[in-house]
């Protein structure tokens, strides 16, 4: 299979996923506040998904290790689909939808971090080295679009049909990812037991091997800076609409499009590139001042163009950096810790990503003013973090051209 083939598939596999994770997120949330009348619920599901993360992550990564990621990838991706099989023949025949709604959620969270980790690991056996900054992206390219593909959907299928025809629109979204996936497995990947890899299922002691890589370890660590920026660009879009936009609902739009194109740009840049970028320090650092200067730009509300470039900088910049990062990580780890190496990396992105959060919402129980400067200065712990971890490295090196 060439590798415009297997980029192809992966693309759709990713578009498609990601589309059924955009569309269930906006159904489950209009669905949820119809029938509660109050974002508890809501609130509750995404508590769980940090929940899953935290204590199923680790098992995640052993069993990608173990069993290889394709068998847990199209594992997962069957038993998800599954789910929503069972939900849409289901739901019409029911009263109430918000509790089964988030259950369903809630069992899905179970194997988003079985996907998640398998997708990772996925890519270095897919592709050699000099392909893998190009896969990575092609999965951040398919991940914008397919998120604003489901909300699409999700939101034509509520306004056009019933709650059953919107969980159909997910559950075919999901039923295409498994294809695509069950294509590249059939293709290219051996998809037998790994035998030469020892790790256990159930070991919070396996990732003492990969916190032994000082190298893995001060990636993973500075990854989760960039996750921890985008969930507090996230966070303010509502408040910023408000105070700065005179809560005109299009600024929610046009903001999280400016970013979405930002990081579409992206994806397509480092596809295009002839040669790697490889571990080029300035596209994390120039993520993170470009957020300080957005929220800065909040506070001090700035010109609405201006506002819009930053935000368009901001999702190309934290693009570029993430796919750089991740990249890295598959290409300094060892094959047989492909899946623990990325549990580690999303359990750094959830506590990230959980403090960010609590800062800047603490700080808008003061006022949204106060929120703006928490961000800025969260923009800035991070990017002072981010700066030492560059500069004070361990004689073990990433396997990358650098550049300071």
């Amino acid at each position: 299979m060439s590798i415009n083939s297997r980029i192809i598939l992966l693309m759709l596999g990713e578009f498609a996923i990601n589309t059924g994770r955009g569309a269930l997120t906006l159904i489950l949330g209009a669905i949820l506040y119809q029938e509660t009348g109050g974002l508890w619920a809501f609130a509750l599901a995404f508590l769980s998904d940090f929940i899953v993360a935290l204590f199923i992550q680790g098992i995640a990564g052993a069993a990608v290790d173990r069993f290889g990621p394709g068998k847990v990838l199209n594992l997962s991706l069957g038993i998800s689909s599954l789910l929503l099989f069972a939900c849409w023949v289901l739901i019409s025949q029911l009263s109430s939808t918000a509790l089964f709604i988030f259950s369903l959620a809630v069992l899905l969270n179970i194997f988003r971090p079985f996907i998640r980790t398998a997708v990772f690991a996925l890519l270095p056996a897919l592709f050699s080295q000099s392909e893998l900054e190009k896969a990575n992206g092609a999965v951040s390219l398919a991940f914008q679009v397919g998120q604003f593909a489901g909300m699409a959907l999700a939101a034509l299928s509520l306004e056009l049909g019933t709650h059953g025809t919107a969980i159909f629109t997910v559950l075919m979204a999901f039923v295409v990812s498994t294809a695509c996936y069950l294509m590249i497995s059939a293709k290219y990947l051996n998809l037998r037991v790994r035998s030469d890899v020892k790790s256990k299922i159930i070991s919070w002691r396996a990732f003492t091997e990969v916190l032994a890589h000082a190298t893995i370890l001060r990636g993973c660590m500075i990854g989760s800076v960039d996750y921890a920026l985008i969930a507090v660009f996230n966070l303010l879009l509502a408040p910023v609409v408000a105070h700065n936009f005179d809560n005109l609902s299009r600024w929610l739009g046009i903001l999280d499009g400016a970013f979405a194109l930002g990081a579409i740009l992206a994806g397509v840049f480092v596809i295009k590139q002839s040669k790697d970028i490889g571990l080029k320090y300035r596209y994390s650092l120039l993520a993170h001042v470009s957020a300080a200067l957005l929220f800065l730009g909040y506070a001090l509300q700035w010109h609405a163009y201006l506002i819009l470039l930053l935000v368009l900088l901001f999702g190309l910049s934290t693009t570029v950096s993430v796919v750089m990062w991740n990249t890295a990580l598959q290409k300094s780890s060892p094959e047989a810790m492909h899946g623990r190496v990325a549990s580690v990396k999303y359990i750094f992105n959830t506590l990230a990503v959980t403090l960010a959060i609590a800062c800047v919402s603490f700080a808008n129980e003061q006022s949204f003013l106060v929120a703006t400067y928490a961000a800025v200065t969260t923009a800035a712990v991070c990017f002072v973090l981010a700066f030492v971890l560059m500069r004070y490295r361990s004689s073990h090196s990433l396997s990358l051209s650098r550049e300071s």
